[in-house]
């Protein structure tokens, strides 16, 4: 599948919301550099916005712009939590930031990993207790019901202005 890039105009199969060279400013910026070549970063870009989409898309502030876009960005009728309503054709920094952050957790590994599950379809937590010089491994049965989504605080704390509040629904600001 091609690298294609959300512009602020609804880019019909988008499947990210940066590019490589602004990812690569972004952590330059930060004194982070990446060695990793292009398409290898472009695989991470993908995998964050995904992320994005699957795990904040059904809150995120806004609707579509057309049925047709790929991703939920750009919006019209975006407020942010603090009442700045977003123009309709952008797609927000604090969301291009948020992507390059969880495009570099991307990197060491699914952003969302299949969770480990017994014969039963129970999902398996092993736990490591130490007190002193005796240590003990165990493993626990926890529910098969949904699994919990794993956070990056400083990535996730870029998405909170762009998501609506947690009833969902519509914000009225007078």
């Amino acid at each position: 599948m091609a690298f294609i890039v959300e512009d602020g105009t609804g880019v019909p199969n988008a499947n990210a919301y940066i590019d490589v060279p602004f990812f690569t400013e972004y952590f330059e910026t930060r004194g982070v550099v990446f060695t990793e070549d292009e398409e290898t970063i472009k695989t991470w870009i993908v995998q964050g916005t995904d992320y994005i989409e699957q795990v904040f898309g059904w809150r995120l502030i806004g609707t579509k712009m057309t049925t047709e876009q790929g991703l939920h960005f750009p919006a019209k009728f975006a407020y942010t939590r603090s009442g700045v309503l977003l123009d309709d054709n952008i797609v927000p920094a604090l969301l291009m930031r948020a992507c390059a952050e969880y495009a570099r957790r991307a990197r060491t590994g699914p952003l969302i990993p299949d969770p480990l599950t017994d014969a039963t379809g129970y999902i398996v937590v092993t736990t490591r207790k130490k007190i002193g010089p005796i240590e003990k491994e165990f493993q626990v049965m926890g529910s098969s019901g949904p699994m919990l989504i794993r956070s990056y605080p400083q990535a996730d704390s870029l998405m909170t202005d762009l998501l609506n509040y947690a009833g969902g629904g519509t914000r009225v600001i007078r």
